[in-house]
């Protein structure tokens, strides 16, 4: 019977999530791109093969498994190789260049007319483990790009709560999982296409200096995301639905210093432009529900070796759509751990192929990687986490 109530509630949840009608001027936000090297590195990770605080950000049913708690985890990344990625804080360090919310212009002034210029990163606290989820996670990402002579990018940042809870049981020979968390939230989203201000920041202006007048659109949100998985030997299926019937956002436009210096305080500024270069009173900003469905392959070689291998499909309803192919849907990663401190992973998604690896310290672990997109310029990054 709790097999059964639990199948009927997700089924209801992805009939809703991928056939929610289509309202009349529905603007959809995008999401933002994942900076957890763990994560770009290995395809996107899985909604069957996730643990610690990444189910916090892809499978809430894995709040069942073996309790983890992450402090101090924080990632940077660079739209750079490797080799171009070393010289910013080499540039840094000898005063070539200002930090890394300044301007990296002198570092990658041959860049944004190419590749593009950008950066990134994420912060976090939490615990995931004994049918609990609970942590504080947040990201932005920069991008800019010369066209023609003419610019495009982007500021997006982040900052929520996430808190569920999940249960497991036994069915026959199947150990299922299944949980719910929910995600209040604040976003903002800059346009960066001013030339005069794009001008000034690759002059060396730092960033927030240089794009204050820039337009941004700033409000809350709250998110709904549910998730299960059904293990067998040691195979394991999964399936997750974030954000169930698409996330509405409360926005309000305002320059990105005026929020900056609000934000500082811990609020976001008080009223905003009933109408602006961003903000359309008329129209409904949302973030699009996203059904993820997986299956990984975990066998038990011991001790000294620890593969796990998996696939998954998301928004497999979009294949009906034009111009969308099997490939953007898809994504597969594998992961290899030797005694239990070095971790290799590689991966591909529909942005690409990427590949990094980890270490462990008794409570602090290094990981670090490389993604290369289609669409997007080559990712490298560090992350440092504390977990017990």
């Amino acid at each position: 019977m709790r097999m059964m109530t639990a199948l009927l509630c997700l089924g209801l949840t992805v009939c809703i999530a991928s056939g929610t009608a289509a309202a009349q001027n529905i603007i959809e936000e995008p999401r933002l791109r994942t900076h957890n090297s763990r994560l770009y590195t290995s395809g996107g990770g899985s909604v069957a093969y996730t643990r610690g605080l990444e189910s916090l950000l892809i499978n809430p049913a894995a709040f069942t498994g073996r309790g983890e708690l992450a402090l101090l985890s924080g990632s940077a990344a660079l739209y750079a190789p490797p080799n171009q990625a070393l010289r910013a804080p080499v540039a840094t360090l000898t005063g070539q260049a200002t930090p890394l919310l300044g301007s990296l212009s002198r570092v990658f002034d041959d860049r944004i007319d190419r590749e593009g210029l950008g950066f990134g990163g994420s912060a976090g606290v939490g615990y995931a483990g004994s049918s609990l989820g609970l942590g504080i996670i947040g990201d932005f990402d920069m991008f800019l790009r010369e066209h023609d002579g003419a610019y495009s990018g982007h500021f997006l940042a982040e900052a929520g709560l996430v808190g569920g809870l999940a249960i497991s049981f036994d069915w026959d020979q199947l150990e299922i999982s299944v949980g719910a968390d929910i995600r209040p939230f604040v976003r903002l989203r800059s346009d960066l296409s001013d030339p005069d201000q794009v001008d000034d920041f690759l002059s060396g202006t730092p960033f927030f200096e240089a794009f204050a007048p820039a337009p941004t659109l700033n409000g809350f949100g709250l998110a709904l995301n549910t998730g299960m998985t059904a293990a067998y030997r040691s195979f394991t299926f999964g399936l997750a639905v974030r954000d169930i019937g698409g996330t509405q956002i409360v926005y309000r436009e305002h320059p990105l210093g005026e929020v900056v210096e609000s934000a500082v305080s811990g609020v976001l500024p008080p009223g905003g432009d009933s109408a602006g270069e961003l903000y359309d009173p008329e129209a409904t900003y949302r973030l699009r529900s996203q059904s993820r469905i997986g299956v990984a392959w975990q066998p038990d070689w011991g001790d000294v070796f620890e593969p796990a291998l998996y696939m998954d499909f998301t928004d497999l309803h979009r294949l009906g759509e034009a111009e969308t192919g099997f490939v953007d849907v898809f994504s597969a990663g594998a992961e290899l751990t030797f005694g239990r401190f070095l971790t290799v992973r590689g991966g591909t998604s529909a942005f690409g192929f990427g590949a990094g690896a980890g270490i462990r310290f008794g409570v602090v672990y290094l990981d670090g990687g490389i993604s290369f997109g289609r669409e997007v310029p080559p990712q490298a990054g560090l992350d440092m986490s504390i977990r017990f």
